[in-house]
């Protein structure tokens, strides 16, 4: 079964995204 890979790679794909967010956020401020 390839969910619990699935849901895993959802978590890291939205902790990278956020924290790149993060970063250009405060890199502007």
């Amino acid at each position: 079964m390839n969910t619990h890979y699935g849901v895993l790679g959802l978590l890291i794909n939205n902790y990278i995204k956020y924290k790149y967010i993060n970063e250009k956020y405060l890199f502007i401020i």
